[in-house]
């Protein structure tokens, strides 16, 4: 388990009958790496295993997650490791849809890139009224390839398309108009009110609550065949030129 001086980098908590998992880097804003999204895919599993209604995934500090980190995609030295990599995380994405409990996302900030692919698989997406969402990809020469797979089952092609080519930013508002966030709450409430939502799964007959998870994850399923397609360009796409300037670039700046 990998830690940083807040903790475990991935933290899984079961609470009051829910498993709430914990990303734990605010120092990074929450991104991941290879070996956190390996983390987070034991986390969910361990929820999904557990005796909890459902699962929560958040974030620590102002973040969500900013997704993948960048020095990771940046060190990338081929098409196979960077596949590899994707891999993982379709891998950890998929977890969430097969996961017989809804596994809710709680948005309390800021959620990028693979952070906000993990809103698309969610079952239910509660988000802080100040949170936003961005696929940013495209200023870096690269793709959402979970988000171009599966978004226009979601939200449909037309603003799948849009958000993929422009990286705009949306608040939770305009994500939830969107259909990427479900519910859009006062921030100083998004707790409570992810509670108050589990109260409610918790007094429903499981078994239908379960059948209803198994029958609608059939339909993300199917499209797995797409997901590969998009993670073999993506992973082309990280070992262009182009794309390791901007990531460089991406990198020195941070440093400043």
């Amino acid at each position: 388990m990998r830690k940083n001086k807040e903790g475990p980098i991935i933290q899984g908590i079961l609470k009051n009958d829910a498993y709430w998992i914990f990303i734990n880097r605010p120092d990074k804003l929450n991104a991941l790496n290879l070996e956190s999204w390996k983390e987070l895919g034991s986390e969910i599993k361990k929820g999904c295993e557990s005796d909890a209604v459902a699962l929560v995934i958040t974030g620590r500090g102002r973040a969500f997650s900013s997704g993948d980190d960048i020095k990771d995609l940046y060190s990338l030295k081929s098409y196979e490791e960077a596949h590899n990599f994707f891999k993982t995380i379709w891998n950890v994405l998929k977890s969430i849809i097969e996961c017989e409990k809804p596994v809710i996302a709680a948005v309390n900030g800021l959620a990028l890139g693979g952070g906000s692919e993990i809103l698309i698989v969610s079952d239910i997406v509660v988000a802080a009224r100040t949170a936003w969402i961005s696929f940013p990809e495209v200023s870096l020469g690269l793709l959402p390839p979970f988000f171009m797979s599966i978004g226009p089952y979601v939200i449909g092609i037309k603003r799948t398309k849009f958000l993929s080519l422009t990286g705009q930013r949306l608040s939770a508002e305009e994500a939830r108009q969107y259909g990427i966030v479900d519910l859009v709450v006062e921030d100083a409430r998004l707790s409570r009110e992810v509670e108050a939502l589990i109260e409610d799964l918790k007094s429903y007959p499981q078994k239908a609550i379960r059948s209803i998870k198994k029958l609608c994850s059939v339909h993300l399923k199917k499209l797995e065949e797409n997901v590969d397609m998009f993670i073999d360009e993506l992973s082309k796409l990280t070992q262009e030129a182009e794309s390791k300037k901007k990531m460089e670039y991406f990198l020195l700046r941070r440093r400043k």
